[in-house]
């Protein structure tokens, strides 16, 4: 299963790497905050330093493995 996270201002969902999260797991519709950089290896924009907060993005589960 694949973490994405829904940007709040709109556009693409990104993908986040379970190594990406700081201070413990997050659930379905939690908010997030995160930084947001390119994947070397694929040159798309991922997520990282993603911690729990009341504002900013929005977490989902695409159900994809």
């Amino acid at each position: 299963m694949r973490l994405l996270i829904t940007p709040e201002n709109g556009g693409p969902d990104f993908f986040v790497h379970i190594s990406a999260l700081k201070g413990g797991s997050l659930r379905d519709g939690q908010n997030v905050s995160y930084q947001l950089g390119q994947d070397p290896k694929t040159g798309k924009s991922k997520a990282w330093n993603v911690r729990p907060t009341r504002s900013r993005a929005t977490t989902k589960r695409d159900g994809a493995t």
